[in-house]
């Protein structure tokens, strides 16, 4: 079995495809959520208000190298002169394959935005569009003529909606509820456990006629209404 290259399927249903030169020696997939910090009306407490999840990136070092495409004439029947003259032959100008990557950074003109790539090397298949590409030149021939690259490539990954919506289940209110305040509750931990949110503690508040929300007595039963 020889040996798979890693791809790059862009297009119209992922139809046409870019293949690297060399498979990346390592990959970095990383996942991150995304929070915003507030501080609780009043107090110095610091919340966290939780705004989205589960985006990821791919991240790697892709190699280059023209340089070494022709191979040596074999030195046992040919004479110096001709393995000098192959090693000084022209090579192609390594941008000839660096280009069809960082093309796929450009703005299409039906969509009027990247196109979406899948990175497809083994079991691995990433659905993502390309976010930065840092090329690197490392070796030319005397005519300035660059034979030799790396490109550290970054994708921002994507989720298919409807995929993402049936892995996802959330349970936020959808009809009108009663609690009441545990312990030292406040009203933007009820509205933090309910909505995902503190900052809609007033929501609470109106609908129970709060003007103060620190003058709520603890074990007061409180209506928590719908958000749908």
């Amino acid at each position: 079995m020889g040996l798979e290259k890693a791809v790059i399927k862009y297009g119209k249903n992922l139809k046409e495809e870019v293949k690297v030169l060399f498979n990346p020696s390592e990959y970095v997939i990383s996942t991150n959520n995304s929070y915003r910090a507030q501080i609780a009306p009043g107090t110095d407490n610091l919340m966290l208000q939780f705004i989205g999840g589960g985006t990821s990136s791919l991240n790697m070092t892709l190699y280059f190298d023209t340089y070494t495409q022709i191979p040596l004439k074999n030195t046992q029947t040919d004479s110096m002169q001709t393995v000098k003259d192959s090693i000084s032959g022209d090579r192609e100008d390594v941008r000839l394959y660096t280009d069809k990557i960082t093309d796929l950074m450009k703005i299409d003109s039906e969509t009027h935005c990247p196109p979406r790539v899948v990175f497809a090397w083994g079991s691995l298949s990433f659905n993502a569009v390309i976010e930065s590409v840092q090329e690197t030149y490392t070796m030319f021939l005397p005519s300035g003529k660059p034979v030799r690259a790396k490109l550290t490539v970054s994708f921002k990954g994507i989720k298919e909606a409807a995929n993402n919506a049936k892995k996802t289940v959330l349970h936020s209110p959808d009809r009108t509820k009663q609690r009441s305040l545990r312990g030292m509750d406040q009203l933007w931990n009820m509205a933090g456990e309910e909505y995902g949110d503190p900052s809609m503690w007033r929501v609470i508040a109106r609908e129970n006629g709060i003007l103060n929300p620190r003058k709520v007595e603890h074990g007061m039963v409180l209506k928590v209404p719908s958000i749908t």
